[in-house]
């Protein structure tokens, strides 16, 4: 009998052919003490195109929060003055976001695929195939679908960016928040029906080929996927349903108690701590996401990985800190297969 876990992959940079360069852009954190600020801050985003890094939009934000947000180079001097003229002190994490990146990476350039690097889409695709070949009796590697670009979804780990490459809007803006276009509260709340919007959710749940290829799937294999992990950066933290409203489910302390252990055997390795809880009550309510879909179709072992870090390097984790992530979310991804197959089977 085969028990199937689905693991569904997060963002990655480097999966688009298309290079889009950053000359001169920045990353500026900052923290609102008052509502006077939180209101600066909300204004900003509404006169100008922010890349909200963390929270993942503006309506998040509240005093006392660590604010990360991305903007172009034009931008940045508009952004300096309006925040000196509220008296909000900032940082600035990323002077110049395209010499960042390209520090994240080693330098070290590899034909093959490495599992201490960042690795293009043909790569990844590539050693989705030999892994399948060389471990016919313990992974498959299935096509599910395609994405908006005509790339093979395959089954193994799907590494998506935080928007897919989608155009149907008819707008300049391009993408759809995969991760806000399931159909589970779809569009009210932390999603946007703004095209140009990091958590656009598209024009209908499921509306992109993504979802359709992830959802078609999981419900043509409901009997045999017993847990579900979608991994993301960043933030360091493990949450489980509901994030679209505050209420518990039936099986609340069993989720949190095995979140609990999991965050605990993270740290054992390098001391990282992670934070646990309720997507809804440990960052904020937010809804359309796979997670709480895949909980309501069934599958009560649904959980989300925010990864490394807490924001000092943000989404620009350098590539030597991958292989001790993948060690330390390992220990947690045992943990938790092994008490759902000890549960279910």
């Amino acid at each position: 009998m085969w028990l199937l876990l689905l693991f569904i992959g997060a963002s990655s940079a480097f999966a688009e052919a298309t290079v889009q360069r950053f000359d001169g852009e920045k990353v500026y954190r900052v923290t609102p003490r008052n509502e006077d600020e939180v209101h600066a801050l909300n204004y900003l985003a509404n006169i100008m195109q922010i890349d909200f890094w963390y929270p993942d939009s503006a309506l998040h934000i509240v005093k006392q929060m660590e604010v990360d947000f991305h903007v172009s180079a034009a931008q940045s001097k508009i952004v300096e003055r309006l925040l000196k003229q509220n008296g909000i002190p900032y940082q600035i994490v990323f002077d110049n976001l395209q010499e960042d990146i390209e520090k994240q990476l080693d330098g070290d350039k590899n034909d093959g695929h490495s599992y201490e690097k960042y690795n293009e889409w043909d790569k990844i695709s590539d050693w989705t195939a030999r892994i399948a070949k060389s471990n016919p009796t313990l992974v498959s590697r299935i096509q599910i679908g395609k994405t908006f670009e005509n790339r093979s979804i395959f089954l193994l780990q799907n590494r998506f960016w935080r928007k897919n490459r989608s155009n149907a809007s008819r707008s300049n803006c391009i993408g759809v928040d995969i991760n806000r276009n399931f159909d589970v509260a779809w569009s009210t709340a932390d999603s946007s029906r703004n095209p140009c919007e990091e958590t656009y959710c598209g024009s209908a749940p499921e509306s992109e080929p993504e979802t359709k290829a992830v959802a078609s799937f999981i419900r043509s294999h409901l009997s045999s996927i017993k847990g579900y992990l979608t991994m993301h950066s960043y933030s360091q933290m493990i949450l489980f349903p509901f994030g679209y409203t505050y209420e518990k489910t039936a099986n609340y302390k069993e989720l949190n108690e095995l979140a609990k252990r999991a965050v605990k055997a993270i740290a054992s390795l390098y001391g990282k701590e992670y934070n646990y809880g309720t997507s809804a009550s440990t960052i904020y309510l937010s809804s359309g996401c796979s997670d709480d879909w895949v909980f309501n179709q069934g599958i009560n072992y649904s959980f989300t990985f925010e990864l490394r870090d807490k924001g000092k390097y943000g989404f620009l984790l350098p590539e030597s800190q991958i292989k001790p992530t993948c060690q330390e979310i390992m220990l947690a991804v045992k943990l938790i297969a092994s008490y759902i197959l000890n549960k279910t089977l």
